[in-house]
């Protein structure tokens, strides 16, 4: 459990960071806080209430007696939020791999917000009975080896603890006992329709559909390759077919074999794979969310059914198993992110890079922030005095225009500028550039260069 909950909490890090990803991250995000806050309810749901049970820690006891109240509610409705959390992971990973057209204006982040709130809301009021089920009852340690009933009071048998000390303890309210059709539609039918059944067959039927439309998509997509490059190699063949005419330039025909046909079709081949890369990775992270999700609920699936139709004490054996499997569910997400996901590998590496290395990161974003301002006052500058100076001349602070003309390369000379400023003269290092062999320094912008690609003053 502890393993879990520091995976999820890393998870939660690690995508609250990415935004590439738009509604997945944010629905992934949720799904983490949501595997967080049911494994802490389950710490002190079942670990704790067992090892005070065993070791008889009354204090703990006392505790959990009155807590149970509000954590066997809150238990619920985390673990009904979570479940349909799932659903709408599945839901919007079908949509944007099936319906690729329509998935910009349906999975937005503004509507996956809505979800996420609505989902809460709804799952909230479902499980407002579940807050009054349970109560604590008092324990008197008797000499009695039996269990007897008086009033509001049990008296239990503890041999290790002296007569007469009080002990707490949670069990079901008597108004629930007596209300057979309440436990039979709302805790039997309810629970494992709502919670436990319905999601996992919603589930199901979206995952099979999201592997077949991830086929269907990845074949169609191949076939749309094969035909740009056959036509690219049509259009390379007829090119180089045509001879010099003396109606066209000499090097059109060298224009046509190594025009921009090919870059085009380079850079098209690489956004291409880039695009295929990163869906492939998400659609690789949700379906194997979804195939663990699988295989933990569905023995938890057919334990409810079984327990449904036939009470017996051979099922309640199983039971531990099934809360085992569900509560693995809940803290195992991490590893499969860390397995499958090449892109959160790197970013949970940036993350530890972060936070261990001393400042490199800080030197490095301060660098890049001194560069965007030098680059905002050369424009302005630029915008200045930009009539008044030549095609070659260098941009100097206001202060330092006395000092052009005696700063000015002579001709023949090394035509990379002397820096005035002693901010400019300052190089920024850090252990990892040290150990690279480079670092980071600014350079003035010429006047005479194209400005869009002197955006950025800093080179590493």
């Amino acid at each position: 459990m502890l393993a879990g909950v520091t995976g999820n909490v890393l998870s939660c890090c690690v995508l609250l960071r990415d935004r590439s990803h738009g509604t997945t991250s944010l629905l992934l995000t949720s799904l983490a806080i949501c595997d967080t806050l049911f494994l802490i309810a389950c710490l002190f749901f079942q670990f704790l209430r067992t090892l005070a049970l065993h070791i008889l820690w009354i204090n703990y006891m006392n505790l959990y007696a009155h807590i149970s109240k509000v954590l066997y509610g809150s238990g619920q409705v985390v673990r009904m939020i979570r479940n349909w959390t799932v659903v709408l992971v599945s839901l919007e990973r079908w949509v944007a791999v099936c319906m690729p057209l329509h998935a910009p204006s349906i999975c937005t982040r503004r509507k996956a917000r809505i979800s996420i709130s609505l989902l809460c809301l709804l799952c909230t009021l479902y499980s407002i009975p579940n807050f009054f089920i349970v109560d604590a009852i008092t324990l008197f340690c008797s000499g009695f080896s039996s269990i007897g009933n008086s009033s509001d009071n049990v008296y239990y048998s503890m041999n290790q603890l002296p007569l007469g000390v009080v002990v707490y303890h949670s069990a079901t309210r008597k108004w629930v006992e007596n209300n057979y059709l309440f436990r039979l539609i709302y805790r039997l039918i309810g629970y494992t329709i709502v919670i436990v059944f319905l999601p996992t067959l919603i589930i199901a039927i979206l995952n099979v559909l999201l592997i077949r439309g991830i086929k269907y998509a990845n074949a169609r997509r191949a076939q749309i390759m094969a035909r740009i490059d056959c036509a690219n190699r049509q259009l390379d063949y007829c090119s180089c077919q045509l001879g010099p005419h003396p109606d066209r330039p000499s090097n059109h025909v060298t224009r046509l074999k190594t025009g921009t046909n090919g870059e085009n079709h380079a850079y098209f081949v690489r956004m291409e794979k880039s695009t295929r890369s990163r869906t492939g990775e998400v659609n690789r992270l949700c379906v194997g969310v979804i195939m663990i999700y699988l295989l933990c609920e569905l023995p938890a699936v057919g334990y409810q059914v079984i327990h449904l139709l036939q009470h017996r004490r051979a099922i309640e054996l199983a039971k531990p198993v099934t809360n085992a499997l569900v509560c693995l569910n809940s803290g195992v997400n991490f590893f499969v992110y860390v397995f499958l996901g090449r892109r959160f590998r790197s970013q949970l590496k940036s993350l530890f890079r972060r936070h261990v290395c001393c400042g490199c990161h800080y030197a490095s974003r301060t660098d890049h922030e001194h560069g965007l301002t030098s680059a905002a006052c050369h424009s302005s500058l630029l915008r200045i005095c930009g009539p008044h100076l030549n095609k070659d001349d260098e941009i100097y602070p206001l202060s330092d225009q006395s000092n052009r003309e005696a700063n000015r390369p002579v001709d023949g000379a090394d035509m990379c500028p002397t820096p005035t400023t002693e901010s400019s003269k300052m190089s920024h290092r850090c252990s990892r550039c040290l150990m690279k062999g480079k670092s980071k320094r600014a350079r003035p912008i010429r006047t005479g260069t194209n400005y869009s690609v002197q955006t950025s003053v800093t080179e590493i």
